[in-house]
This record gives structure tokens, C-alpha cells and sequence, in this order.
């Protein structure tokens, strides 16, 4: 399931149920990422080198 099916299934009437728990990690793992794309997008327009982490 994508992420943007997924997101939409929580909000239908007959959707799943998604457990605090899992949301939760689901959310850190996309911040997650978000903080290595911005360090790599930083780093890159600084010139310095850069490696994706994921």
C-alpha cells in the first residue's frame, strides 16, 4: 500500500484501523527521512560531499 493510499484509508468510513503505535512509527520514519534529505540538500549546496543515508 502507498503511503498516500494508506494516509487515505484512515479517513474513509470503512477504513482500517490503524494502532497509535504504528502511526507513530510511521511518522518517524518519514521525519526521518526528511531530516537526511534536508542534511543532504544543505550539504550539496554547500559543495561539501554527500552520501544519501536511505
Amino acid at each position: 500500500m502507498s503511503h498516500a493510499r494508506f494516509m487515505e484509508a484512515q479517513i474513509e468510513p470503512n477504513g482500517i484501523a490503524v494502532k497509535p503505535w504504528v502511526m507513530t512509527d510511521f511518522i518517524t520514519q518519514a521525519m526521518t527521512r526528511l531530516r537526511w534529505s534536508l542534511y543532504y540538500l544543505q550539504n550539496k549546496v554547500a559543495g561539501k560531499p554527500v552520501k544519501l543515508q536511505w
